[in-house]
């Protein structure tokens, strides 16, 4: 199980000037004086969160910021990152460096028109194993042409990498869910990895190079996950990597919009109301049409021992404490 809170939240418009650097150091500064060790932050690739990395001199080798003597290592969420990729080779072809037998490299590439000609023929997983394996079947059935082997080469090592950095228990089936030990594999596979991912080139139909930030965004990644690795070993005798994505944020905002009547866009006086009562009621089931997988957190606070009087002194919105007391307390 994975411990989480809501921290705080704020709001910004296009015009709005803002420090995210700023509110990213108040608040390890404010985790670290409730004697909590902050070891990463994570976020998607959006402008402004690759703006913050850039402002701290946070690059593909070097994945990590120091804040008064501390390092804080930095990673873009994986499942964001394994959906750019998906995006990208929808549009675009994305060539890499394969080694045949004699460990001559080669070029291949990965072409999406393969998962859509396969999907006609058999529904599976989209960059998953599953897919990759039926790829092979149909071509050594002859049912597809030949290249169709490079897109799913292509989509296995993905689907392994992928599964590196989503391990949610000590031990699984799959060797890559296996969480991260001093004897696993991880550490040398990532460097693999990245070795591998620094060969892709994204291309257009027309040939034209596409500069995806998804590239540099996994090479970064997993080098942060290395650094993790190497110092929390250390101290720990294993990581479980899937408690360094942002599932729990995502599921959260799943939470304010199934409480605000699947509200996508809900004005600042709407979010502020739903997300205090989110947070203190533990409302934070996933809704119907959710894009993340069941996080298995809980709050580090529970609630459930405070008395009305308490819930009323946190909130300085009585009919929000006031409904929130009745959701805890309707059993």
């Amino acid at each position: 199980m994975c411990k989480f809170q809501v921290l705080g939240y704020y709001f910004t418009s296009p015009t709005d000037k803002f420090s995210l650097k700023k509110l990213v150091e108040e608040a390890i500064d404010i985790l670290q004086s409730c004697e909590l060790e902050v070891v990463s932050i994570v976020c998607d690739q959006g402008p402004k969160n690759q703006g913050l990395f850039k402002e701290t001199n946070v690059t593909t080798e070097n994945p990590f910021f120091v804040h008064k003597t501390k390092k804080i290592y930095a990673t873009y969420d994986p499942p964001h990152l394994l959906k750019s990729v998906r995006n990208n080779l929808k549009i675009h072809r994305i060539y890499y460096e394969e080694r045949s037998i004699g460990n001559t490299p080669r070029t291949a590439f990965a072409n999406w028109k393969h998962v859509e000609e396969l999907y006609e023929m058999d529904s599976k997983d989209v960059l998953s194993h599953s897919v990759a394996a039926a790829l092979n079947l149909y071509v050594a059935a002859q049912r597809m042409k030949s290249n169709a082997i490079d897109t799913a080469r292509f989509l296995k090592k993905l689907d392994k990498l992928f599964d590196t950095v989503n391990s949610k228990t000590l031990k699984h089936q799959k060797k890559e869910l296996f969480a991260v030990t001093k004897n696993s594999c991880h550490v040398e596979f990532w460097k693999v990895m990245i070795s591998w991912i620094k060969t892709w080139s994204i291309r257009s139909s027309k040939g034209k190079t596409i500069v995806a930030p998804c590239k540099n965004g996994w090479i970064l990644t997993l080098n942060a996950f290395i650094g993790i690795s190497q110092d929390l070993l250390m101290k720990n005798k294993f990581i479980l990597t899937n408690r360094f994505n942002q599932d729990v944020i995502e599921n959260t905002f799943s939470s304010i919009r199934r409480r605000g009547s699947l509200m996508d866009n809900p004005d600042t006086y709407e979010f502020r109301h739903t997300i205090h009562k989110v947070i203190i009621a533990n409302f934070l089931k996933q809704s119907v049409g959710k894009n993340c997988q069941d996080d298995e957190a809980y709050t580090l606070v529970n609630f459930s021992s405070f008395n009305k009087s308490e819930i009323f002194e946190i909130f300085n919105s009585e009919d929000c404490a006031e409904e929130v007391y009745k959701i805890m307390w309707s059993d």
